[in-house]
């Protein structure tokens, strides 16, 4: 009897070893938070050890580093880097010291634009000559994902009025050439059903700040019962499209109503640790059943650790202790 345990046992393993995506998605999806910095030196700080191993204490196994260029308007035809995009010196340390500690690395540049719109709407007079300065950029940090075997690169984020261009094909091709990593792109929550080249990457990507209420007076019962009616759009599109999903970016602020406008980062509001708990709580509960998860990447973690009552870390909040507890 013990020894056709033993038989089944192995069996099985086997089973696990020859298909391990098909399994892979529920017990081992990446458990991520993004580290963006508007600073050239902010990576290269002494202070980013202790950040990254209290980050580690809470369970995370994977990080998205987002360095960001810049472009003036929405308008703009030009993409730059400024005195706030990282150095590709500090880049490099975030790399190398993230990698020693054992976090699996996403490499994520963002465009920024300098009147502080939203890079959505993003849609140049000249798209061609955009498109040339976007592929210098974009290409800059891909060749520095394959010096350092980073083993994930995002394409681009939330370039919604854009992702419908023939052109990125062209790109991916471009970036396949030099880059022997997995690609993503990290569509908006509203962008994602419409980006036509999903087929062209490893992985589906979706930026889910989808609203979880109406009212900031709502429960995490709302919460739960409105996410749902999202992850069920998400359901339906996977079945068409049969490709993992990874969340490359979910956040919510420590204010009261977090989940009304997850995406709004400027707007006053009541600091409330419990509304934003709430809301991690209702992502980690429904997201990790789901058998197209790839990874949750939760935005956002700072390289220098600092009290930040309303905003969107979740250090020294409750919400550290709901991903200490699905995490670890």
């Amino acid at each position: 009897m013990r020894y056709c345990f033993f038989i089944i046992l192995s069996s099985f393993i086997l089973i696990l070893c020859k298909f391990p995506s098909r399994y892979s998605s529920f017990a081992q999806y990446q458990k991520g938070m993004s580290i963006p910095s508007w600073k050239s030196d902010e990576y290269l700080s002494d202070s980013l050890l202790l950040s990254l191993l209290a980050l580690k204490e809470l369970g995370t196994t994977n990080i998205a580093i987002t360095p960001a260029w810049y472009q003036l308007t929405i308008s703009s035809n030009d993409i730059y880097p400024t005195s706030k995009t990282p150095s590709d010196s500090a880049v490099r340390k975030i790399i190398l010291l993230a990698d020693s500690i054992g976090f699996e690395i996403m490499l994520k540049p963002h465009i920024d634009l300098e009147d502080n719109s939203f890079r959505g709407d993003i849609r140049p007079t000249n798209f061609p000559q955009w498109f040339s300065s976007y592929l210098n950029f974009i290409l800059h940090y891909a060749k520095l994902a394959q010096e350092f075997s980073v083993p994930e690169f995002c394409i681009g984020a939330e370039l919604k009025k854009i992702s419908t261009r023939p052109e990125w094909r062209s790109l991916i091709d471009t970036l396949r050439r030099i880059y022997n990593g997995k690609l993503t792109y990290a569509a908006n929550w509203d962008e994602y059903p419409n980006v036509n080249f999903w087929q062209d990457l490893d992985y589906i990507g979706i930026n889910g700040y989808f609203p979880l209420a109406e009212n900031r007076e709502a429960t995490i019962e709302e919460y739960l019962e409105n996410f749902q009616l999202w992850l069920n759009q998400i359901d339906n599109f996977y079945s068409k499209v049969k490709k993992n999903i990874i969340i490359t970016e979910i956040g919510f602020r420590s204010i009261k109503g977090s989940g009304v406008r997850p995406y709004d980062w400027q707007t006053q509001g009541v600091m409330d640790e419990n509304s934003q708990a709430n809301a991690y709580e209702t992502i980690l509960t429904t997201l990790q059943r789901k058998s197209w998860l790839w990874g949750i990447y939760f935005w956002k973690w700072d390289p220098i650790l600092y009290e930040d009552p309303t905003g969107y870390s979740p250090y020294h909040k409750k919400a550290s202790e709901v991903i200490k507890r699905f995490w670890r």
